[in-house]
């Protein structure tokens, strides 16, 4: 660590060196001082005036694992007071250099504390080394800065052990008051100003990288709160592209709905889980006009795609659209990148038709169709042309006025066998496409009879297709992917070869299906959403089962029913294995987060049985309540994207400081190993 700064109330100083150890720290420290004595300094060398100063630290940033209900689970607490005992001693010197003296000032501080939850030691060791810019050798009054760092040893410990060896990186910061005259240091005042930073090693913030060609941090959002999740990630040509969901809802109209997103909420056809519906109402009935910013209670249409590049470490912005609220999905296909975009996530299954009577004079959702956006630099983007022509971006809501057939999202996407597969929310049944990246084809291999193609994975040469919606033991398929051959620009319906229904499945009943597919190097992930449109039929948390793609769904190996222990964790958002660990992020329901590091969780395993949850940073946004996307960067990081609460408020502090605790917005982390 390096030194902080002087504050000098008699002559300026300036620091030449200083050194602090070690990590883990403290808020909300009361200090007293105790013994400080006069001591004499001169040119000669001298024992220095001692301070001791006893702390009660309440530490947040110390990480333990506690154990669950499941043996093969450990999740983490976070904290434990510390009754931590620092002294050392302050010297000061005069030093003559070319004729010229000066007075210098030495501080070593040293300390020990013990944990009250674990029983380990911690231990901290700080010098410093600071000389006057002056001449004067006689009167100095001021504050000297230390840096330090407070480490604890889990090998002392008699409590709950600490987490995954370490705990995180701390910075402890404090001062000593000394006023020099004539050659004697006068009893000391050693303040109260201890304060900490807690940053957790290995974690990087990657919202703190500038925006290309400035000298300005991106900031939570990319600079735009509304920017509330990475929806999307991809590692392509040299950078992260990243593409967010920009949506803003207003909370007090949310409270206090019109009459008009009230009989929303009523209608029975609006079969949405609870904690979805006002938004969905919002979105239809107290939008504003497409294309428009405006001041209405729900404005859902300005996503953006923003690249980090790996060289610069710098971010720019890629698209700035204003017919989406999001793109929600990424895929690398024939060396290109493709994006699908969401026209409104919370109206996912809705019958944009005469639904009612209500949608068809009154509904102000007037999006555009869905899109899939192409780019072969990673830098540019167009929308596919074909795919408005005859493939699934081709209806919009006028255009399905009277029948409600319309892919309102671009879910999914895999590449197999030598074609790009792509998968919709459709209320009229979730429809899964090939598209021919070489002839610019597009065919429906199936219209299914649930709402959404929610996610698509590859295993044992076949395609998995995992669905959405009102799901019992049929919510995943396989596919061989035999296609016919399909004219240019041809709406081309596949007619043999179906998809077909993996038998005994478990059962998913009180939830909303497939949420996440992942292939690893351990078999298939299946993970289940426990938010259902009937709530009282919601399970205790997802559930996470694990297939080898032999046999049917009586081969699942079943990982958790209760969400890791956190009945919270409504899904599994994201999956991801870099250097042989799983990595796996949660969604959680708990909207209003916890402090300090929001309500998303994160956990890996080694071997997809035993499951520990990972620590995340204390300055990760407190708003969110999910990891959305995890992805493996070529630059050697594994980056991840966080969701940030819908209905968290436009809050930022005096000064535009966008890296502030309270600031809603999407972020983006990275580690660099499998560290703990």
């Amino acid at each position: 660590m390096t030194v902080s700064h002087i504050s000098n109330l008699g002559a300026p100083l300036k620091s030449r060196r200083s050194r602090a150890t070690a990590a883990l720290a403290a808020v909300g420290i009361a200090v007293a001082i105790m013994g400080a004595s006069p001591a004499h300094a001169d040119s000669n060398s001298d024992a220095g005036t001692p301070f001791q100063v006893p702390a009660n630290v309440n530490n947040p940033c110390a990480v333990f694992n506690a154990p669950t209900a499941n043996p093969a689970v450990t999740r983490i607490t976070y904290g434990e007071p510390v009754n931590l005992l620092v002294d050392g001693t302050v010297k000061a010197r005069i030093e003559t250099e070319r004729g010229v003296s000066r007075l210098k000032f030495e501080v070593d501080a040293r300390g020990t504390g013990t944990g009250a939850t674990s029983g380990i030691t911690y231990r901290l060791d700080a010098r410093l080394v600071v000389r006057a810019a002056t001449n004067s050798t006689t009167y100095f009054k001021g504050d000297l800065y230390l840096d330090a760092r407070l480490k604890g040893d889990p090998r002392t410990g008699t409590g709950q052990t600490p987490s995954q060896k370490a705990q995180d990186n701390v910075t402890l910061k404090f001062k000593v008051s000394v006023t020099y005259n004539n050659g004697a240091i006068t009893p000391l005042s050693l303040s109260s100003s201890f304060s900490l930073k807690c940053s957790a090693s290995p974690w990087t913030d990657q919202m703190a990288s500038k925006v290309s060609g400035t000298n300005t941090p991106v900031g939570r959002g990319f600079g735009d709160v509304w920017n509330k999740y990475a929806w999307s990630m991809k590692d392509f040509n040299g950078g992260l592209l990243v593409g967010t969901k920009n949506a803003f809802f207003d909370y007090n109209a949310l409270q206090n709905p019109t009459p008009l997103v009230q009989g929303c909420e009523a209608n029975p056809a609006l079969a949405l889980p609870a904690i979805y519906k006002g938004l969905a109402c919002l979105e239809l009935f107290d939008s504003g006009t497409a294309g428009t910013p405006t001041s209405a209670a729900a404005d859902t249409r300005y996503a953006e795609i923003w690249r980090y590049d790996y060289r610069y470490k710098t971010w720019s912005k890629k698209v700035d659209s204003t017919n989406s609220q999001g793109f929600r999905i990424m895929q690398t296909h024939d060396s290109a990148l493709y994006a699908g975009s969401d026209l409104g996530s919370f109206v996912m299954g809705i019958n944009l038709g005469s639904w009612n009577g209500q949608l068809a004079g009154d509904a102000r959702w007037d999006f555009p169709g869905v899109q899939v956006m192409k780019s072969t630099d990673g830098k540019s983007f167009a929308p596919i042309a074909s795919c408005a022509v005859s493939g699934p971006c081709a209806t919009t809501r006028t255009q399905a006025a009277n029948s409600g057939n319309t892919n309102v999202s671009i879910r999914s996407m895999a590449t197999f066998n030598g074609k790009l597969y792509v998968g919709t929310f459709n209320v009229a049944g979730g429809e899964l496409w090939s598209y021919d990246s070489t002839n610019d084809t597009w065919a429906l291999v199936k219209k299914f009879s649930k709402t959404g193609v929610t996610t698509l994975a590859v295993l044992n040469g076949k395609l998995i297709i995992g669905l959405g919606g009102n799901v019992d033991q049929d919510y995943l398929y396989q596919y061989p992917g035999v296609t016919p051959p399909c004219a240019p620009t041809a709406l081309c319906i596949v007619p043999t070869a179906d998809p077909t229904l993996i038998p005994n499945l478990p059962s998913a009943v009180g939830t909303l299906g497939v949420l996440e597919l992942f292939t690893s190097s351990k078999g298939l992930f299946v993970g289940l959403a426990d938010v259902a449109a009937d709530d009282a039929n919601s399970q205790a948390g997802f559930q996470l089962f694990l297939w080898n793609g032999t046999g049917d769904g009586s081969n699942f190996s079943t990982l958790t029913t209760d969400g890791f222990g956190n009945s919270a964790n409504a899904y599994p958002w994201s999956m991801n294995e870099y250097l042989g660990r799983i990595y796996l992020g949660t969604f959680s329901e708990d909207i209003l987060g916890l402090l300090p590091r929001g309500s998303a969780e994160l956990f890996y395993s080694d071997d997809a049985v035993n499951w520990q949850q990972k620590a995340l940073p204390v300055s990760f946004g407190l708003w969110n309540y999910g990891i959305r996307t995890i992805e493996k960067g070529t630059d050697g990081n594994l980056y991840f994207g966080t969701a940030s609460a819908i209905i968290a408020p436009d809050f930022q502090p005096a000064g535009g400081d966008l890296l502030a605790p309270l600031t809603p917005g999407a972020e983006v982390w990275s580690v660099k190993s499998n560290t703990p």
